[in-house]
């Protein structure tokens, strides 16, 4: 099996130009790998967690304050206050 010096360039030139492609590819894929590793993702999930904990207890606290005055507003009504006098003669009246 003897190749004639015009085989052993038609051979070398074959493989030479596969090499070259094959090295073009790797340096593609190792370029979009290393892109794809600089990206990150932002969570934010604990964030969000984060403010409906705050808007809840924003949503206690007035709760709670609208309730204390209510309850405030009917001990004074209860002893015979100015606010349930009033009330009382309005409704007399009508």
């Amino acid at each position: 099996m003897s190749f004639r010096k015009e085989d052993k360039a038609g051979i070398y030139g074959t493989v030479i130009f596969h090499l070259a492609v094959l090295v073009i590819l790797l340096v593609c894929q190792i370029g979009y790998s290393l892109r794809g590793e600089n990206t990150f993702v932002l969570d934010f999930s604990k964030q969000e967690e984060v403010e409906r904990i705050k808007q809840e207890e924003m949503f206690k606290e007035d709760i709670s304050s609208r309730i204390d005055e209510l309850l405030a507003a009917s001990a004074e009504d209860v002893g015979g206050g100015y606010r349930f006098g009033l009330f009382k003669a309005f409704c007399k009246q009508n």
